[in-house]
């Protein structure tokens, strides 16, 4: 007499270790399976009434995701005389939940339905998504009747799948004669366009003819003192035409050069001389009365005669084309050996993508250290191009370099985020260039909206400097949605796998391995470290990415750049992307750091647009629109300007600490000792020391786990009782009310939990649990 949708709602948790074999999986999960279904206390209504959830009308509270087995279903189950019976699934227009996968066992085989929430998800990723569990249960019977395989053995990629990534990845491919040097495309372009302008710096210029004469000299200086094929030349000079003439002089002594910007610490730039066993310092007098670096042979630029005879520079495509050094985590920098190979295949492919020809006027504002100089120096001369080369002041300096960008009528500008920033900052609005790439870290979606206002052409470029300046390039056009970072350039595959460097489906996150031409060496003097990160050819990024069904790829971070906290695992990128999406904030960084041993937590810091101004309130609010409480920061700290390194990059080691960092306009301040008492005790525990009557506990990054700490000091401290309702709700004024009417003296040993605060003390325990079990 019961017609209704009559199923077992069974919670079930299964571990999976990749180690395992098949069969004890299968084991663990059947034991699982059973145990529920033997303590099933309550139907899925009565579990709701008994957790104390916090409801969402838009959505189903506990669970978004059911998987769900109908069995026994045969057509003997359904006798009908002279009819076959045959069962098919009934389409529906609505579903409760956001993804429902349903098995029918039917005549010996298991058919898979699936309805899912159309407004997250398209039928391509679902059907990608049944065929992916379709090949793993195929594999795990294999496994299970061949009694062998572990589960880190079982197959999700098919044979279809893999063919269609290798044919993506063909599609960088690239004619470039594997013979050719940096200097064979150099001095090939000098043949095109011996007068033309190569270089002009502060009023001082170079024609092709003069450039190259210029470096033969150099060239011929430096072999004297020892430099040739094989070794390494140091150059320590600063910006202006004469240090692309020794960036070419270097490379034409057939040697590799290792750039030392003046600017960095002297105790720096000696461990990288020492380290890479330079054979010739090339400088000049005034970096010299500054400081002297440890080198086997310092050459002065001013003791370089006019000219000398072409001679062959002997370098071949394996040899190392120059070295440059980057952080390390060991705390000293690790040199990144480049060869000819790689750089030839990118100069070749970026002529194309995104594209320059002798008509461009590149306006460089990197150091030479950081390796977007690359395409700065040696790219445009590859194609007959002019360099504009401003100074380190100028480069650093918005409205200066807005002024150098109209007086050298550049048109062609690469750079990090925080650059082109500066130039927004100093008014500008175009102003003659035509093509921008946006380089050296993740390009924030509100730069990219700016960007494409003003330009014809805008590219985000990303790769890691073991790749060869650029692996991938994206094309940023209105309507600006997900910033991607695009496809391979010239003959460079790139592979996003598993933790088992096994392929993982399009639209699944793994991490990024870069192989091709454009792999480095390795690292100078780390063979550990080089075997760890470089392995048959292929480069481990560390960053995270996905392939999106159109071809390209999005980044979403550092596998490194990763945090747990409080049980939670959060990737700090996701919280700055969405502080940046406030439409008041400029730039954002976000860290965790210790505020009390022991204590870590979430610290937020942003700049704010010119003319406009958010409050911590409202900022904590637009955060929580997009994120769970768990990643919004326990502090949040506005700067005038976030910290760069000297490769333009924001420096997360030099944010300040928020004791550091006073909030300003908090309001009412506390008046009363009962207020005074309260804003100690947050103070204490937040990290804090000015606040409004009308902050909110929770709302300044305060959470449930350490809630109880400020009731037990409160209560210590004024031996009153206190409700934990007060607390979650209340602001700084109400909670210091609730301290002058408490009646009760707070209990000197433990007590039963009063009633006002048993739900609370519910969640927390329930929570501390699911910690525990992590």
């Amino acid at each position: 007499g019961l017609v209704g949708h009559c199923v077992n709602m069974l919670p079930l948790r299964t571990r999976v270790n990749p180690e395992a074999a098949v069969a004890q999986l299968v084991a663990e999960v059947r034991t699982t399976l059973l145990d529920g279904q033997a303590h099933q206390l309550f139907t899925m209504g009565q579990l709701l009434q008994k957790l104390p959830i916090a409801r969402d009308p838009s959505r189903l509270p506990l669970v978004t995701v059911i998987f769900n087995l109908d069995r026994g279903l045969s057509p003997e189950a359904m006798p009908f005389e002279g009819l076959a019976p045959a069962l098919e699934g009934n389409p529906r227009r609505y579903e409760l939940y956001d993804l429902f996968l349903n098995v029918v066992e039917l005549g010996g085989q298991a058919k898979l339905e699936c309805q899912f929430n159309s407004d997250l998800f398209d039928v391509e990723t679902v059907r990608r998504w049944l065929d992916a569990y379709r090949l793993l249960l195929t594999s795990m019977a294999e496994a299970l009747e061949k009694g062998e395989g572990t589960v880190a053995s079982l197959r999700l990629v098919s044979d279809a799948e893999l063919e269609s990534l290798a044919r993506w990845n063909g599609e960088s491919a690239l004619d470039v004669d594997p013979s050719l040097t940096v200097v064979d495309l150099l001095e090939a372009q000098l043949a095109k366009s011996p007068d033309a302008i190569a270089v002009e710096s502060e009023g001082r210029k170079y024609t092709y003819a003069e450039l190259h004469a210029r470096a033969d000299a150099i060239a011929a200086k430096l072999r004297e003192l020892g430099a040739g094929k094989g070794t390494l030349v140091g150059i320590c000079l600063e910006r202006g035409v004469d240090l692309v003439a020794a960036v070419v002089g270097a490379l034409k002594s057939g040697a590799g050069y290792v750039p030392l910007d003046p600017g960095y610490p002297p105790d720096r730039l000696a461990f990288m001389v020492d380290d890479a066993k330079i054979a010739v310092l090339l400088t000049e007098k005034r970096v010299t009365d500054d400081f002297t670096l440890p080198a086997k042979h310092t050459l002065l630029l001013e003791d370089v005669p006019a000219s000398a005879p072409r001679a062959p520079h002997g370098a071949g495509p394996e040899d190392v084309c120059y070295v440059i050094f980057t952080s390390g985590s060991t705390g000293r920098p690790k040199g990144v050996l480049l060869p000819h190979r790689a750089t030839v295949n990118l100069l070749k492919s970026v002529q194309k993508t995104p594209g320059m020809t002798a008509a461009d006027t590149v306006l460089a504002v990197t150091t030479l250290s950081f390796d977007i100089a690359v395409s700065e120096v040696l790219l445009p001369l590859t194609v007959g191009a002019r360099i504009a080369m401003v100074s380190r002041e100028v480069a650093a300096d918005g409205p200066r370099l807005l002024e150098a960008l109209k007086a050298y009528r550049a048109n062609f500008l690469d750079a990090t985020p925080s650059t082109w920033r500066l130039l927004l900052a100093a008014g500008w609005q175009g102003d003659g260039l035509t093509k921008g790439i946006c380089t050296g870290e993740a390009m924030p979606r509100d730069l990219a909206i700016e960007l494409v206002k003003r330009l014809p052409s805008v590219w985000n470029g990303y790769g890691p400097t073991e790749t060869t300046v650029w692996s991938t390039f994206y094309e940023v056009k209105e309507p600006v949605g997900r910033l991607l970072i695009g496809r391979p350039v010239a003959n460079t595959q790139c592979h996003v796998w598993d933790a088992r460097r096994q392929p993982v489906l399009p639209g699944v996150v793994g991490e990024l391995y870069i192989g091709g031409r454009g792999v480095a060496l390795g690292y100078l003097n780390r063979p550990d470290l080089t075997a760890e990160r470089f392995r048959d050819g292929v480069y481990k990024t560390g960053d995270l990415v996905r392939l999106l069904p159109d071809g390209n790829l999005e980044c979403l971070g550092r596998n490194d750049f990763q945090v747990k906290l409080r049980g939670f695992r959060i990737e700090l990128g996701e919280i700055e992307d969405a502080l940046t999406q406030h439409p008041a904030v400029r730039q954002a960084a976000v860290t965790v750091r210790e505020l009390r041993p022991g204590e870590p937590a979430l610290l937020g810091y942003y700049t704010e647009k010119e003319g406009q101004t958010v409050t911590d309130l409202h900022l904590r609010g637009h955060l929580r629109k997009t994120l769970p409480e768990y990643m919004v920061p326990q502090v949040l700290t506005k700067l005038e300007a976030l910290p760069l390194s000297p490769a333009g990059k924001i420096d997360r080691k030099a944010l300040p600490s928020p004791e550091h960092v006073e909030r300003e306009d908090v309001g009412v301040p506390p008046q009363t000792d009962n207020e005074k008492l309260v804003a100690e005790v947050w103070g204490q525990v937040l990290g804090m020391s000015r606040f409004s009557l009308d902050d909110n506990f929770f709302n300044l990054g305060g959470h449930s786990l350490i809630a109880f700490k400020v009731i037990a000091e409160l209560e210590k401290r004024v031996g009153k009782r206190i409700g934990p309702r007060t607390l979650m709700l209340g602001t700084l004024r109400q909670v210091a009310h609730e301290l002058s009417t408490a009646s009760a003296p707070a209990p000197s040993a433990p007590r039963p939990v009063p009633s006002e605060s048993r739900g609370l003390r519910e969640r927390l325990l329930g929570r501390v649990k699911k910690l525990v079990k992590r």
